[in-house]
This record gives structure tokens, sequence and C-alpha cells, in this order.
């Protein structure tokens, strides 16, 4: 049988990953466990109390929401990303984690709006 720690993590896992390691958010979250995103969000909320204003760190919040199939508590985070209506990358991930957001729960026009919303070169030609 193959176990889990002998499995290959995908691009944006591993990429999830090493951000959360390089910035911190890993510290005192053993090496065996990285792949546990119940304890990447636990270190991630802990940090947010210290950087509430951090829209990244929102962002990563809502995308480990998403990972663990908690929608609403994703489209929370996204939520707080999108409020201060600065458009950046940030954003634009933002959108597009909504878009796949409501694309899982089959809300197909809402998924096309967060699509669209994501897209800058796309903004009023619909």
């Amino acid at each position: 049988m193959k176990q889990r720690q002998y499995s290959p993590l995908s691009v944006a896992e591993m990429g999830l990953s090493l951000f959360a390691a390089n910035e911190g958010y890993l510290d005192g979250v053993a090496v065996a466990k990285v792949g546990d995103y119940e304890a990447a969000l636990d270190h991630l909320q802990r940090a947010q109390l210290e950087r509430p204003d951090d829209r990244k760190l929102a962002f990563d919040i809502g995308d480990v929401h998403y990972r663990l199939g908690d929608y609403a508590a994703a489209e929370q985070a996204f939520g707080a990303v999108l409020a201060d209506g600065t458009e950046d990358p940030v954003a634009q991930r933002a959108y597009y984690n909504l878009g796949n957001k409501f694309r899982e729960l089959e809300r197909w026009d809402e998924a096309i709006d967060a699509y669209r919303l994501g897209a800058p070169s796309q903004r009023g030609v619909y």
C-alpha cells in the first residue's frame, strides 16, 4: 500500500507549502504534517491576529478553507481580500478562486462573473 508521505504534492500544494514555510506560517509544525491543512489553517489564523489587514494572509486562509471543502469560509476570506476594492494580483487570484468555489457548487452564473472580474483586461467587455 502506498503511504501518504510518499505521494507527490501537486504544483499548487508545493507552492502553498513553500510559501507558508518561507513566511514563517509553519513554524512549530512538524515536517511530516506540512500537508495537514488544519494545522496550516491554525497557524495562518494565529498570524492573522497579528496582521489583521494582511490581504495575502486572508487569501491564504481562504485557499486553505477551499482545500478543506469549507466553501462558505473560503468565500468569506476571499471577500475580505476584495473588500477594499484594491485591484492587484491577490484580488485577481481571489476572484479566480471564488469562481472555482462557485463552479464546485454548480453556481455557474456566479462562477462566470467571478472569473470575469478576475480578468482585468476583460472588465467592461461583457
